[in-house]
């Protein structure tokens, strides 16, 4: 029983299993990949909107209250 010669569908599905855990091990890099690239734009984005609106929009320096009155 412990020196027994291996059976081929064992052969078989150790290499299936070998193949199958390969394909994962990529699809699990690929996708790690895809959503560090996709954090990174988020990340990118957020930060040069606020530095745009920082920078460009202009500060309250007066306000007045608005009154909004029309007739029929």
């Amino acid at each position: 029983m412990v020196n027994d010669p291996p059976v081929p569908a064992l052969l078989w599905a150790q290499e299936v299993g070998q193949v199958l855990a390969g394909r994962a091990r990529r699809l699990l890099l690929q996708f790690g990949v895809l959503f560090c690239t996709i954090l990174l734009l988020l990340w990118v984005s957020v930060f040069l909107y606020g530095s745009f609106y920082y920078s460009y929009m202009p500060t309250v320096s007066h306000l007045s209250p608005v009154h909004f009155y029309y007739r029929c």
